[in-house]
């Protein structure tokens, strides 16, 4: 283990307690995959400054990815999608109205959805 997986391991920990996030009742050997998925995001993400310290670009990155994980809204029944991709969204609504909705959606570098 080198000193930056420990760094990114610990902020990951703290970051997820402060957000009271779904990871924090995940089994380490499953949480393992989801820390190593996010350290792999960061080294590749405009958040990995070299101009930065160390410390601060985890912290920003982590700050921006436990955020924006509160803010996302889900719709039910929408998997994981992995790449660009076209679908059609079927919704049945309360009162008996069926509509049908096509959309593009596309993934920006750290997984967030939008749609178009």
């Amino acid at each position: 283990m080198t000193y930056s997986d420990f760094l990114f391991s610990k902020l990951f920990m703290e970051y997820n307690r402060a957000y009271n996030t779904d990871y924090k009742d995940m089994e380490y050997d499953l949480l393992f995959g989801v820390i190593k998925d996010h350290m792999e995001n960061f080294l590749a993400s405009p958040f990995n400054d070299e101009s930065e310290s160390e410390y601060n670009c985890i912290s920003n990155y982590l700050s921006h990815r436990f955020v924006n994980m509160q803010n996302q809204k889900w719709i039910d029944g929408l998997e994981w999608i992995d790449g660009d991709t076209e679908t059609e969204i079927y919704i049945d609504t309360n009162n008996g109205k069926k509509y049908q909705v096509s959309i593009s959606i596309e993934r920006d570098w750290e997984g967030a959805i939008e749609i178009k």
